[in-house]
């Protein structure tokens, strides 16, 4: 939850223009500014003499205003939105280069230190084994990348079995990716199932037949065309005439749907993906959320190679980021900042229902005003008084109109 010196107002306004208007005319989610003793809202900037509050109609059609504040006492600044991501890592092959060094009868071990962004842990983050293989006398990356993800998997499935589920584990091959080899009928996906079925021959490229130990990319979504950064598995089984269900070494992570033919699929020949170069991805999962109950944070990580790793590259693909203005950002900002107006009991095994503006469906740019209120004095000084205004908008007019209100 948001940290507070002093006090923060949070406005979160709907997809709506700038209020121009009686406040009677405001529709809910609009926001407006109005001049002291004025019906009507302003538009325009504000000037340095003008006192002004903010105003906004929430969802319930309550009003919900700032302080009385003096233009010249103000500062504001914008931030746009920002999307969150999940961190990710990769052992040996990244997408563009490395590879898992490989040495025979040699023990593999990964670890991965856990932690969110609290302070929960301090300086002592849960410590995990994620995974252990010897390798053989004739080791190979296939050989040592398929032990280490099964390993995995069987690791993280513990812990998803008692409601803990926060990784995802995918393979990458260095081989370059060819469009033309993708499935002659429309792949049928289905998230968390290891079985995938096409309506065809079972066939790819010119009239090719796919066979069991033969690899499969998939696209990030139906829509993505693959890529050497896109998920690999292995074909175990295939069954079925005129659609073919091709049963996989492990659960697909990529999203349910149909992947048409032409994008988002592609086969590789046995041969040709173990004569490539392997990589391990992990990627954190979002964590669970809900306003005053759970909240926002993102899952940081370090992975941590065994000594028998050697040389084998262990890159960050992607860094853990809240984002800005993301839903849970704006919606956890909303039922924190309701405290100051005496909305809302800010414990969290009991948290109070309010209705919120935030809309999970949506994105916000931001506006934060900070302002200093001197309308009090002691024996002899002025005694100021110091808050902020938080005005979240979907990105639209609106966001303009309060930029150029604010000088901004």
């Amino acid at each position: 939850m948001q940290s507070q010196k002093n006090i923060t107002h949070v406005f979160v306004g709907k997809d709506a223009a700038l209020a121009t208007g009686a406040r009677s005319a405001m529709s809910a989610g609009q926001i407006g500014i109005f001049r002291n003793g004025s019906m009507t809202a302003a538009t325009g900037a504000i000037g340095a003499t003008d006192r002004f509050k903010v105003v906004l109609k929430d969802v319930n059609g309550k009003f919900i205003e700032s302080p009385l504040l003096l233009g010249a006492n103000v500062k504001a600044v914008s931030v746009d939105y920002a999307a969150a991501t999940e961190k990710k890592v990769a052992i040996g092959y990244n997408g563009t280069s490395g590879a898992i060094a490989v040495a025979n009868s040699e023990v593999y071990v990964i670890h991965m230190n856990l932690q969110d962004d609290s302070r929960t842990w301090g300086e002592h983050p849960l410590f995990k084994m994620v995974a252990a293989y010897q390798s053989d006398a004739s080791a190979t990356q296939t050989e040592i990348c398929a032990a280490l993800v099964t390993n995995a998997l069987k690791n993280f499935e513990r812990e998803a079995a008692f409601g803990v589920d926060y990784m995802t584990i995918g393979k990458l091959n260095s081989l370059a990716a060819v469009t033309t080899n993708d499935f002659a009928g429309n792949c049928v996906v289905v998230n968390g199932s290891n079985a995938i079925t096409v309506a065809s021959s079972g066939q790819y490229a010119t009239n090719t037949d796919v066979v069991a130990g033969d690899y499969i990319r998939l696209g990030a979504t139906t829509g993505t065309a693959i890529t050497v950064a896109a998920n690999v598995y292995q074909v175990v089984s295939i069954s079925g005439t005129t659609t073919k269900t091709y049963v996989l070494d492990r659960a697909v992570t990529e999203p349910s749907g149909t992947y048409s033919t032409g994008t988002g699929t592609e086969v590789i020949a046995k041969a040709d993906a173990e004569g490539a170069n392997w990589g391990i991805t992990f990627t954190a999962k979002a964590l669970p959320f809900q306003a005053g109950l759970k909240k926002y944070a993102k899952l940081n990580f370090q992975v941590q190679l065994g000594e028998g790793f050697g040389s084998t590259p262990n890159t960050v693909l992607t860094a853990a980021s809240k984002g800005q203005g993301t839903y849970a950002q704006v919606a956890e900002e909303e039922w924190d900042g309701a405290g100051n107006r005496g909305e809302t009991y800010r414990v969290a095994d009991y948290p109070v229902a309010i209705t919120l503006n935030a809309d999970s469906t949506k994105t916000y740019d931001c506006i934060n005003v900070d302002f200093v209120i001197k309308n009090a004095t002691d024996l002899d000084h002025d005694v100021s008084s110091f808050g902020s205004l938080t005005i979240y908008t979907e990105p639209t007019q609106a966001n303009d109109a309060l930029k150029t209100a604010f000088g901004i």
